[in-house]
């Protein structure tokens, strides 16, 4: 390239004048003319660096939080209703023994608590079925996305409560019960609050409580495994619920009871 000026080659350099968004540099081409001291921009050369493995990590890590976020939403979301459960239970149970007359009512389908223990995410219908030796009232049939989902439900073998549970695929993804009859007792001092301390495991937690868990709520969604579990202080009678996500502690609370 000649200088329009005097005739002679100019000398073309690349010279840095900012940087992209991912900090990689920014180039522009001048070309030089050292006899007239004169120098023109001749465009623009963008460097930018191929995505790293990195970048692809952290947004894989920062998906899996996100779904781990969401799977603890929806538990807490079931908590609230079965504080709702508990509070329009007791309002039923006055409400019946104002009545001079009281209705029987025949619970179908049950499942035994020996049959509740054995249920497993990932079982099929059919497994599901002969271990409890009968079937369960459907309340919901969709097929979103050509993937089939239904929920079951069972009354438990006390009558005192039901379990739901839901299938996609024909596989068990979600496990709920709403029976807080069976809730264990154990007694908890200002110490043994101060000791909790997120991505514990459940067994660490068992030490800590001295009794297991009543198991309320078990999903699998996208590989993850979350449980809920709930315990009862024996002074106070206020209740203690944890969530666990692929067995690490993630979230709990004590709130009171509604009877």
């Amino acid at each position: 390239m000649k200088c329009s000026r005097c005739g002679s080659e100019m000398k073309i350099k690349n010279i840095k004048v900012d940087t992209d968004i991912y900090g990689n540099p920014i180039y522009h081409k001048y070309a030089y003319c050292y006899s007239c001291k004169i120098k023109r921009n001749l465009g623009e050369q963008k460097v930018l660096a191929k995505p790293t493995h990195r970048s692809s990590s952290h947004r894989a890590k920062k998906r899996r939080k996100t779904k781990i976020l969401i799977t603890i939403l929806l538990l807490l979301l079931f908590l609230v209703g079965i504080s709702i459960f508990l509070l329009n239970k007791s309002f039923m149970q006055k409400k019946t023994e104002n009545k001079t007359v009281a209705n029987t009512v025949i619970v179908k389908n049950t499942i035994s608590s020996d049959a509740l223990e054995q249920l497993k995410t990932g079982m099929t219908y059919e497994e599901v079925k002969d271990l409890i030796r009968n079937e369960g009232n459907k309340l919901l049939e969709v097929d979103s996305n050509k993937i089939p989902a239904k929920r079951y439900q069972w009354a438990t073998e006390n009558g005192k409560g039901t379990v739901l549970l839901s299938f996609q695929d024909e596989k068990l993804i979600s496990i709920s019960k709403t029976d807080s009859s069976s809730v264990k007792s154990v007694d908890f001092t200002d110490k043994i609050k101060k000791e909790f301390k997120f991505d514990m495991t459940y067994n660490e937690i068992i030490s800590l409580l001295g009794n297991e868990g009543s198991l309320l709520s078990e999903s699998l969604q996208d590989g993850i495994i979350s449980k809920l579990y709930i315990w009862k202080d024996s002074n106070s009678k206020q209740y203690f619920s944890a969530i666990f996500v692929e067995d690490k502690l993630q979230s709990y609370h004590f709130y009171d009871n509604q009877k």
